[in-house]
């Protein structure tokens, strides 16, 4: 088995050649103005049987050291296969010669060359040093942060952990699956800048955050989709911010896995479901903000196949199930809406109740137009709390809660007037009657890639803790 390549025989080395081909009279360099590689390490003997002056007698170690290695460009490594004129002593004598010259303004080579030299020579391991102290263990392509990493060197990690994962693709291929990876980190980068914190970044060195940087740089490498990159950034922020709660870091493992495996239209109906079964808006307080907030924040979501083979590959992928019967929209809006279907009260049922002056003040408000009352709370279950919080007779807070369920509209009544006072509401309902999403219930999976596409798309972030825990 070859001798592994070490971190200071590569540092000398390049330290040494001036960053220029050691060939007599060739100035070309080895790393070009963007950081590329584009020169070769040239074995004075061989490093294997049958290559140019293989010495059988040299050890593994021997083979890799320095003294045994040159730097050249690529044509001339290609000359000096003609073992007849580029003996062993000729290439020491090219070699010494060339090195005299830069002993004294030897070469500043970046770390992190070392470091894709590093990765693309050796296959066990390597010792890199760059950020503020992390040290970064490469094993069969994987990657290991023993120690602390800055979000720059976070950021080099999609390019180091490609190189790693796919040496076997053909050039082209590899080209611009390399050039989609780059693309993940600068996503990534730009994602994390404003969120990752420098506790966060301390995450990188667990296991589990190196696996699932590894799945999020697979799929990556795969797919040339700026969307894809977006949601996946924003999985990633979120899991590596959520490492050390269980539950929220396995559900946002199998969100990153999954959502390469979901069609633009499968994201909709999943976001879609999300939003109208799974959320309430706070911002609605009249039927102008309810016509907006289905403009802004329904309508992106609501043109999509509706198939039944991408409900089924929805409950495939562990998204969500597929029950037998289905939720009514109408309802729904009843009771997260409830103020926008009040019919009014008549002011002696209200009075009759003998409800504290203090506490009517706070819950009732008065149609001067019909000298009828309404109650001012959005929904049940926000009445229910301020009842609880006001302790009150519990007999008179049944009552109020029984007075302001029998004045919301029915569910016919609701239909109606979402058709007749909103722009869309028509589409929406029928979008949600007409396709199996009315069956659909999302698993925490599904959740997490419903609020993360609505945030991508729309640019509002939910809390999706309470759906989680």
């Amino acid at each position: 088995m070859r001798k592994k390549y070490s971190e200071t025989t590569l540092k000398k080395l390049f330290a040494l050649s001036g960053n220029i081909c050691a060939f007599p009279g060739c100035y070309q360099n080895i790393v070009d103005k963007d950081n590329n590689i584009i020169g070769e390490i040239s074995h004075i003997e061989a490093a294997e049987p049958g290559g140019e002056r293989y010495n059988q007698n040299q050890t593994d170690e021997e083979r890799c050291a320095f003294e045994n290695l040159i730097l050249l460009c690529r044509n001339h490594h290609k000359v000096t296969n003609n073992v007849d004129l580029y003996t062993v002593e000729e290439l020491k004598k090219i070699k010494a010669e060339h090195e005299e010259k830069f002993d004294s303004r030897q070469y500043e080579i970046k770390p992190e060359i070392i470091n894709k030299l590093l990765v693309s020579l050796n296959e066990v391991q390597i010792n890199p040093n760059f950020g503020y102290g992390q040290q970064i263990i490469t094993q069969s392509g994987d990657i290991i942060v023993s120690q602390g990493i800055t979000l720059e060197g976070a950021k080099d990690l999609f390019q180091i952990l490609f190189e790693n994962n796919f040496p076997k693709l053909r050039e082209i291929a590899k080209e611009a699956a390399k050039e989609n990876v780059k693309k993940m980190g600068e996503s990534f980068f730009k994602k994390a800048s404003s969120e990752i914190t420098e506790d966060d970044l301390k995450n990188f060195k667990d296991p589990d955050t190196q696996y699932i940087l590894n799945t999020v740089v697979n799929i990556a490498a795969r797919k040339d989709s700026n969307e894809l990159r977006e949601i996946l950034s924003s999985l990633l922020v979120e899991r590596i911010k959520a490492n050390n709660e269980d539950l929220k870091r396995i559900v946002y493992n199998e969100a990153i896995s999954t959502v390469s495996k979901l069609t633009k239209d499968q994201l909709k109906i999943i976001t879609l479901c999300y939003l109208l079964r799974y959320t309430s808006y706070g911002g609605i307080v009249s039927w102008e903000t309810f016509n907006d907030y289905l403009k802004t924040n329904i309508q992106p979501f609501l043109d999509f196949k509706g198939t039944n083979a991408e409900f089924q590959h929805i409950e495939y992928a562990g998204c969500g199930s597929i029950g037998i019967s289905g939720w009514n929209l109408s309802e729904i809006y009843r009771s997260s809406y409830s103020f926008l279907f009040l019919n009014l009260i008549e002011k002696s049922k209200i009075d009759n109740l003998n409800i504290p002056a203090e506490q009517k003040k706070e819950l009732i408000a008065l149609d001067s137009t019909e000298d009828k009352y309404s109650i001012r709370f959005r929904h049940k279950t926000e009445l229910e709390k301020y009842l609880k919080e006001k302790s009150m007779d519990e007999e008179l807070n049944k009552k109020i809660i029984n007075l302001y369920e029998s004045h919301i509209k029915n569910k016919d009544e609701i239909k109606q007037r979402i058709v007749n006072e909103t722009d869309i509401g028509k589409r929406v309902l029928e979008v949600w009657n007409n396709t199996t999403i009315n069956h659909l219930s999302l698993t925490s999976v599904g959740i997490v890639i419903g609020a993360t596409n609505f945030e991508q798309e729309v640019g509002e972030k939910i809390n999706i803790d309470i759906w989680i825990h």
